[in-house]
């Protein structure tokens, strides 16, 4: 039967690592992309901006119609889609389009949670969320996507970007990983055996629940996809202790390219500001295991 698996990132968890490189390769799956090949990209785009746009009585009003637009690329079996973009609150912030101004990541994932169930009963969708802890993820996503940041706040840098994640009156990338209130609504939808959290850090160092757990959720040999993970492959920002803005002056040497270094005071910032809710989290799915990797 008919099969649906969303993974969903986060941002710098290793998705690209896993798009190229482990979801292409798994036996006797549909993967759809991301990347999405020309034949999917413009049908995902448009899937994905409808998501995004639309108020909530036209939705209810059009995502029967949503469904039957992407069902044409499911097959009968287990179909993967992996695309973090759907966990960034600055997706769609374009200058071409200066009234959208991102979008609201939360509502976006009930309605294609919806939308999935146009097409497959509940019990056949599935949802992959990988996690990492927030003192590594943080500087590594601003120096990937800084460009985005630094779009909204034309003075930003990456103090800045730390003191606003936590200002109680402004909402950014900080907000969307905490993990324990991203569960919390998920589960208000969804039930709690079709969410899979996955520490990044057990995961790329093959701990064998985390490996078991993924290879189940593709019917496949906890062997063969460890055989598939290769942690040292995984493309970072970080050589030392600074931290390299992609793609700013690409062509020189990294000696020449702008960085940035995290301070021990904003390390310790960025872990008090969340331990209590990886904490919690941590209690709620106990394969998890957050304390051991340092979340709090």
């Amino acid at each position: 039967m008919k099969k649906i698996i969303l993974h969903l990132g986060f941002p710098r968890t290793g998705s690209t690592y896993l798009q190229s490189r482990v979801f292409p390769k798994i036996k006797n799956i549909n993967f759809l992309g991301k990347p999405f090949n020309k034949n999917y990209s413009k049908i995902f785009y448009e899937f994905e901006k409808k998501i995004f746009s639309y108020d909530d009585l036209y939705f209810e009003k059009r995502k029967n119609f949503l469904g039957k637009d992407i069902d044409k690329l499911f097959t009968n079996k287990i179909n993967l889609i992996s695309h973090e973009g759907f966990l960034r609150n600055t997706r769609f912030y374009e200058k071409k389009d200066k009234f959208y101004k991102g979008n609201n990541y939360s509502n976006n994932l009930k309605r294609i949670y919806e939308v999935f169930k146009t097409i497959v009963p509940k019990k056949n969708i599935y949802f992959i969320i990988y996690v990492r802890k927030q003192t590594d993820l943080l500087p590594s996503y601003y120096s990937n996507f800084w460009k985005s940041e630094y779009q909204i706040s034309k003075s930003v840098n990456y103090a800045k970007f730390i003191n606003n994640c936590f200002d109680p009156n402004k909402f950014n990338f900080g907000k969307i990983i905490n993990y324990n209130v991203l569960y919390d609504y998920l589960v208000s939808f969804i039930p709690r055996s079709k969410i899979n959290f996955i520490d990044f850090e057990s995961f790329f160092s093959k701990e064998k629940n985390k490996i078991k757990l993924f290879a189940n959720l593709f019917n496949n040999n906890d062997q063969y996809i460890k055989d598939l993970i290769n942690y040292n492959l995984i493309n970072s920002n970080k050589k030392n202790n600074n931290y390299y803005y992609k793609d700013l002056h690409n062509l020189l040497p990294k000696v020449f390219k702008k960085k940035f270094t995290q301070t021990s005071e904003l390390e310790n910032k960025i872990f008090t500001f969340y331990k209590n809710e990886n904490l919690k989290l941590d209690k709620k799915i106990v394969q998890l295991n957050l304390k051991s990797n340092g979340y709090y």
